[in-house]
């Protein structure tokens, strides 16, 4: 396959990649250069758990799950950090523990907007959010419990009927055919869709 379209991939050193990490730890700014849009989302997952939050523009510091509850995956620290997303509109970091302890990482950035009738533009779609049962856990998440009984502790514009995380496929084409095929994906954002409670968007 060809690169892909309308996309750069980066690939992260080790320092890069790590400083990323212990920004999300410790609640510090991220470096300048992995902040990928206005708001920026965390998802991130830990050992026994997930982990969610985001960048506060105005300080450049984190809002994080673990901030506000004691029942989730206890003190925040990167050993127990499997992978790690930061995304916005402009892109999306990716992080990976390796068994060795060391960190790994990608960074997919937009190119310039592509017409909608270009066969190679990427291709939007939508995930529906758990959905469930709410109660408030400080003033900027909630706890959300599932019908199975999964509880996750999200940011409030995170909940609610129809929130759906918008995930971005990016194109590629086979070199010798043209044939088209998705490359890589990234999170964009969380956005509101017509979605019913089976998970099909509503006509």
């Amino acid at each position: 396959m060809t690169d892909p379209h309308h996309v750069t991939v980066t690939l992260l050193s080790e320092l890069v990649a790590r400083a990323v990490v212990e920004a999300v730890v410790t609640g510090d700014p991220l470096p300048a250069a992995q902040v990928p849009g206005p708001t920026v989302w965390l998802y991130a997952a830990a050992r026994d758990g997930l982990i969610t939050g985001y960048h506060r523009p105005s300080d450049g510091t984190w809002a994080r799950s673990t901030d506000v509850t004691a029942d989730g995956v206890g003190t925040l620290s990167a050993d127990i950090l499997h992978t790690v997303r930061i995304f916005g509109v402009h892109g999306e970091t990716l992080l990976r523990a390796t068994s060795s302890g060391s960190w790994r990482g990608r960074t997919l950035t937009d190119g310039a907007k592509v017409p909608a009738d270009d066969p190679t533009a990427p291709i939007d779609r939508t995930l529906l959010l758990a959905s469930g049962r709410t109660s408030p856990v400080g003033a900027d998440f909630q706890r959300v419990t599932t019908r199975g009984g999964i509880t996750h502790v999200v940011p409030i514009s995170w909940t609610g009927r129809g929130r759906c995380l918008v995930v971005r496929d990016y194109l590629a084409s086979h070199p010798d055919t043209g044939q088209l095929r998705v490359a890589c994906s990234r999170c964009v954002r969380v956005d509101h869709s017509r979605v019913d409670h089976s998970g099909k968007e509503a006509g």
